[in-house]
């Protein structure tokens, strides 16, 4: 059963890249969170489940590194500026503007998008040249993973989940390789399904 759910984890990671790709499991249960719901929020057993075979993660371990926030039966996928690090927790994972390096590629993303937000896209792409983001594989291929899983979506023109629009500009301007699905323009947002963790298209 588990290398069956890892094989189903590289397909569906595959299908998102592009290509076959590893990334780090904290990055890759991003993606496959996006690409499963379709929502920021979902049910905490299906989490328990994805986070186990994404690489044998412990949701609180997950929840530690500001990927996501636990209530009552539900986890939330939190946005890049609720994932900022200060202080002493600036070692820790998540998003952090003044980081040398990072040890997870959606750090990296998130830390991008979140000063692309807050300072604008010139600013995020100095970042992005001061760490070589704009050449380096594992930020492409993540980059590509989110455009094709978070919902591009917008409702009245505003997009319904933020990051699709600050991916959306990023990708515009500084990375010509990545394909971006159709934005769709829809009159309400539509209930995801919280059942699809374990189904192949």
């Amino acid at each position: 059963m588990t290398l069956a759910r890892e094989e189903i984890v590289d397909l569906r990671r595959s299908r998102l890249v592009g290509k076959a790709a590893k990334v780090d499991s904290l990055t890759d249960f991003v993606l496959l969170a996006w690409d499963t719901f379709g929502a920021r929020e979902f049910p905490f057993d299906t989490a328990r489940l994805l986070a186990l075979a994404v690489g044998g993660l412990d949701i609180d371990a997950i929840e530690r590194a500001k990927i996501l926030s636990k209530t009552a039966g539900k986890v939330r996928l939190l946005e890049p500026k609720e994932r900022l690090r200060r202080g002493a927790d600036s070692d820790l994972p998540g998003v952090t503007p003044e980081a040398i390096s990072f040890d997870y590629m959606i750090d990296a993303v998130d830390t991008a998008l979140y000063i692309a937000e807050v300072d604008g896209q010139q600013a995020a792409k100095r970042f992005l040249d001061l760490h070589g983001y704009t050449s380096k594989g594992g930020f492409i291929s993540t980059l590509q993973g989110l455009v094709n899983a978070i919902p591009r979506t917008k409702v009245k023109g505003t997009w319904v989940v933020p990051e699709a629009g600050l991916l959306d500009t990023l990708c515009t301007l500084y990375f010509d390789d990545i394909a971006l699905p159709e934005a769709v323009e829809m009159a309400a947002v539509v209930a995801p399904n919280e059942n699809a963790l374990f189904e192949l298209e």
